[in-house]
C-alpha cells in the first residue's frame, strides 16, 4: 500500500501521523490541536503539491534529524487532506529555528508567521 492510497482513504476529522508501507497511525483533529498548543514547538505548514516538496521535509528530518538518532524524536510530521489538498505539518522544537531557517534558505523556502 502507497502513502498516497492511504492519504486518500483518510478517516474523517482525522490526520495521518505515521506511515509504513502496510500501515498508518491516525490521530483524531482534537489530539492534533493539543499537540499544536504545545508552544515549544514550530510547526510549518506545507502544500504537497509536487514531489519536490515531499522531499523537503523528508530532507529536513534527514539532515538535521537523522533517523536513529536521539534529535529524530523531536521531529514530528502529520498529514491533512483539507480542501482537495493533501498538506504536510512538520513539527520541531522553538530552538531549533535557525538552523531551520537556514535549511529553508538554502532551498527557496520562507517561513511566514501566523
Amino acid at each position: 500500500m502507497s502513502s498516497l492510497n492511504i492519504l486518500d482513504s483518510l478517516r474523517p476529522n482525522h490526520l495521518v501521523v505515521g506511515v509504513s508501507e502496510t500501515t498508518a497511525r491516525y490521530e483524531s483533529y482534537d489530539g492534533a490541536r493539543a499537540f499544536f498548543a504545545r508552544p515549544r514547538h514550530i510547526h510549518l505548514v506545507l502544500p504537497l503539491l509536487e514531489k519536490a516538496d515531499a522531499l523537503f521535509s523528508v530532507g529536513l528530518e534527514r539532515e538535521l534529524y537523522p533517523f536513529g538518532t536521539e534529535q529524530n524524536d523531536a521531529f514530528h510530521t502529520r498529514a491533512l487532506n483539507w480542501h482537495t489538498l493533501t498538506w504536510s505539518i512538520v513539527s520541531i522544537p522553538h530552538e531549533d529555528e535557525t538552523a531551520v531557517l537556514s535549511y529553508c534558505k538554502r532551498y527557496h523556502r520562507y517561513l511566514t508567521l501566523g
